[in-house]
């Protein structure tokens, strides 16, 4: 009925890791201009709303892998797709960090494993309801 979640395997992950990396310029470059003009737009905007008064917009990206379900989720008055489980778990939490680490782009463990990129290492953390290794 297409209202059931799916399993969907994004990357083997057999982890729950939460070392926390930052991504190097090599991981970067290809979509450094375009990011440069998001992040100028962003600060134009800010400045704009802190004139008015109006609070700062801000964002934090983590990139993960692990395994997902995803559908559509609810009953025939409110229907959402979106995924669920313990690697959207993990995102979310790394994603939690960026602001306290002053990155607005965080990379997971597992995804570093994966992707085989050279990366910083910005430490462990402990986050809330995940089990470190």
């Amino acid at each position: 009925d297409g209202r059931s979640a799916k399993p969907w395997r994004l990357k083997r992950s057999n982890s729950s890791a939460t070392p926390c990396w930052q991504s190097s310029p090599s991981l970067t470059a290809p979509i450094a201009p375009k990011s440069q003009r998001a992040r100028t737009a962003l600060a134009a905007v800010n400045e704009a709303r802190a004139a008015s008064s109006a609070p700062e917009i801000r964002y934090g990206i983590t990139l993960h892998v692990g395994d997902v379900h995803y559908g559509n989720i609810g009953g025939e008055r409110r229907l959402d797709f979106t995924v669920i489980g313990p690697a959207v778990n993990l995102t979310s939490r790394v994603e939690s960090l960026c602001g306290q680490l002053g990155k607005d782009l965080l990379l997971s463990a597992d995804f570093v494993a994966e992707s085989g990129i050279q990366c910083t290492l910005l430490g462990s953390f402990a986050l809330k309801g995940i089990a470190a290794e």
